[in-house]
């Protein structure tokens, strides 16, 4: 029973006793020995797989060191796991932690780093960040799929490839936090037939991509594949590209900030197609041809949307009808001139 437990039992405690007296000795007793961790210290890889392992089914960690794992370890159905990183690092190498159907909470200062894809979220798997920060020096930091669910509230996250890979059923919702890449975009899917039923919100939080790979350009958010894009607030930027690249599902921007930055006139390619993209706020694109992009749509409502040469770029067939609605918010097609659509189809 923890010491305000107790604290609580004198106070509502029916029988006679002194109950001014034990509690003033009870919180001189907390204020001494502070107050009661429940998460279980891991010294060793050897521990964290035991707690990991164990028929628990809610288990409470804190690193005490600096860990490297040998093999993937998984969080299974069943199983909810807070791992408060206590500023030290769970190396994961080409390793991955697999959140299969469990819930996986990442809390503190600390990381959790590899050089393939740390963590794969999957089989309705939770990944909540609270804190902390999840790299991959060469891939993916977080792959989502199979109606893996990522709620990201806080932290960093940080790759050399995709920040978050959302794809066949996955939800990501981005309450806060920051999302950088090196050389891809920040968050996005995949565009092969079947990869989508995608839900992704950004609510708050500060997403940028950026590129390293001559003849492309960079991407705050892709969407290549069939699902929903839902922008309420945060800040998407691309540093010499476009802030988002729609080439199938559906955008809705209720708010936030989405830029698109570089020099006049660059182009380049984004994901496998050919079709070059400008320094643009949003590009609606078509014209790729992506499985899925028949039924492509962009609804902005509120928000800012800035880019260097268009607000918003439609690349599309002859004879196709695009489905470009903008009936509010801010648009700035270049970074001179700020124009205001009330309503109206681009």
């Amino acid at each position: 029973m923890s010491v305000q437990r107790v604290i609580d039992y004198v106070i509502e405690s029916p029988y006679n006793v002194n109950k001014a007296v034990l509690k003033t000795l009870l919180d001189t007793l907390v204020e001494e020995v502070g107050p009661h961790d429940p998460a279980e210290e891991v010294t060793t890889k050897e521990e964290l797989i035991e707690a990991l392992t164990s028929e628990e089914p809610v288990v409470e960690l804190k690193l005490s060191n600096n860990l490297t794992i040998d093999d993937s370890i998984t969080v299974p159905s069943g199983k909810k796991v807070t791992i408060n990183l206590n500023g030290k690092t769970l190396t994961t190498g080409s390793k991955t932690i697999y959140v299969d159907g469990g819930e996986f909470i990442i809390d503190g200062e600390g990381s959790i780093e590899g050089t393939g894809r740390p963590i794969q979220v999957l089989n309705n798997g939770k990944l909540i960040i609270e804190g902390g920060k999840v790299v991959s020096r060469n891939d993916c930091a977080i792959t989502c799929y199979s109606n893996g669910i990522v709620e990201m509230n806080d932290g960093e996250v940080e790759a050399q490839e995709v920040g978050i890979l959302a794809t066949t059923g996955a939800q990501v919702t981005i309450n806060g936090g920051d999302i950088t890449t090196v050389d891809n975009f920040a968050i996005g899917g995949n565009g092969n037939s079947g990869q989508g039923g995608t839900n992704i919100v950004i609510n708050g939080g500060h997403i940028k991509g950026n590129i390293t790979s001559a003849g492309y350009v960079a991407c705050g958010i892709y969407q290549p594949q069939d699902g929903t894009l839902t922008i309420n607030g945060g800040e998407i930027i691309a540093d010499g590209g476009c802030g988002i690249v729609m080439r199938a599902g559906a955008l809705t921007v209720n708010g936030g900030t989405i830029i698109g930055s570089g020099e006049s006139g660059i182009r380049g390619k984004v994901g496998d197609s050919k079709i070059t993209i400008g320094p643009n706020g949003i590009t609606y694109d078509q014209a790729a041809h992506y499985p899925d992009g028949q039924n492509l749509s962009v609804n902005i409502i509120n928000g800012y949307i800035i880019g260097v040469d268009e607000a918003v770029e439609v690349l599309k067939d002859e004879g196709h009808q695009e489905t470009v609605t903008i009936t509010g918010g801010v648009l700035l097609p270049t970074p001179d001139e700020e124009v205001i659509y009330d309503g109206g189809d681009v």
